[in-house]
């Protein structure tokens, strides 16, 4: 009787004490990388749960599944792993290593030029570490991210407008003014683009053919951007002929195509 009870204690309770020990390792790991970044004069990075989920599900199915790579039968290559998990990144990469302890395979990864590109990657701000114990062998993921800024589609366009505006008057140009029909033609035009997954402007061209009674001319740009504020270098919108602004953006969760980014329609025009 004292042996079944024994056994069924050691039953549920070593899944935990297995957590525990995978949990110290992961930070055990999370402390060398840092100190080796330090040497480095290169912040620390931050520990981001949803990273360590991803990092940990990947260091689980190599152990369990018997291989060691990036790439599962299962969970796809690790940009297929951070689309499933909603991770928006403008920059993501990974690191994985087999050793028996955590020391030396950080010491592996750093004698390793490409795995120590990621670990000292200076854009870099956040990481994920996942680590599976099987027989004595340490199944280590490192996922290594820079955020997306999030933006509110609804007032994104008014916060661009602004941001332009105070670029064009250092230029000596006349603010623009956000027109909302445009704007509707805008949204339309993104919204097909990030169907599509491609860059276009057919249905942007549709919409100002109806609208062509209003306006002088008109410019368009398509985008598939990180953020908006990189579209701010575009000469168009310096353009003192042109007195008004549409912009559509559409937040893309396509799973070829990075998570996150924004599908961008503007459109300048000189109204009559």
């Amino acid at each position: 009787m004292a042996l079944q009870i024994s056994t069924l204690f050691a039953a549920l309770f070593a899944p935990l004490l297995a957590d525990t020990f995978m949990a110290q390792y992961e930070s055990d790991m999370l402390k060398l990388v840092n100190s080796d970044r330090a040497k480095f004069k290169l912040p620390a990075l931050e520990l981001d749960v949803r990273l360590t989920e991803v990092a940990r599900g990947h260091s689980q199915d190599m152990a369990v599944n018997g291989f060691f790579g990036h790439k599962s039968l299962s969970t796809g290559a690790p940009a297929d792993r951070y689309h499933k998990a909603k991770i928006a990144a403008a920059r993501l990469t990974e690191n994985v290593a087999l050793h028996q302890s955590v020391a030396a395979a950080q010491q592996a990864l750093m004698e390793s030029p490409g795995h120590r590109k990621n670990l000292l990657d200076p854009k870099v701000t956040h990481i994920g570490i996942g680590i599976y114990l099987l027989r004595g062998d340490l199944y280590i993921t490192q996922n290594f991210l820079l955020p997306l800024k999030e933006i509110n589609a609804s007032s994104a366009s008014k916060e661009f407008l602004a941001k332009v505006n105070q670029l064009r008057k250092k230029k000596g140009s006349e603010p623009l003014i956000l027109d909302e029909r445009i704007v509707e033609v805008c949204e339309a035009n993104s919204q097909i683009m990030h169907k599509k997954d491609d860059l276009g402007g057919d249905v942007a061209q549709k919409g100002m053919r109806k609208l062509k009674k209003d306006y002088h001319g008109y410019a368009m740009y398509f985008n598939f951007a990180k953020d908006l504020d990189s579209l701010l270098e575009s000469d168009g919108l310096m353009d003192k002929d042109m007195t008004c602004l549409g912009i559509g953006v559409v937040k893309n969760e396509n799973k070829d195509s990075g998570y996150g980014m924004l599908w961008v329609t503007l459109v300048l025009a000189k109204s009559r």
